[in-house]
């Protein structure tokens, strides 16, 4: 997953795009903006969830981190469901 303001203006079709042409072979890569993937986390994304409390990290921000963060701390997985913590 790759987190940038800069793909604010531009589609997800685009974004998709961008990604294949990487050429990264056996990769799924999404591009989000911040503000879509704390909008993702509060509805409980799954794919979201998993990419921050499970994905490995290589480079962040320090609001990434944030969210890595509060992710690890507030859901956990149960088998295929993500569920929140006490």
């Amino acid at each position: 997953m790759i987190v940038s303001d800069q793909v604010k203006n531009i589609n997800i079709f685009d974004r998709f795009k961008i990604t294949f042409e990487l050429g990264i072979p056996r990769t799924d890569v999404f591009i989000y903006t911040y503000e879509e993937v704390e909008s993702m986390l509060n509805r409980m994304n799954p794919l979201i969830l998993s990419a921050l409390t499970e994905g490995i990290i290589i480079r962040s921000s320090e609001r990434i981190r944030d969210l890595i963060e509060y992710a690890r701390k507030r859901f956990t997985r149960r088998k295929r469901l993500w569920i929140m913590k006490d």
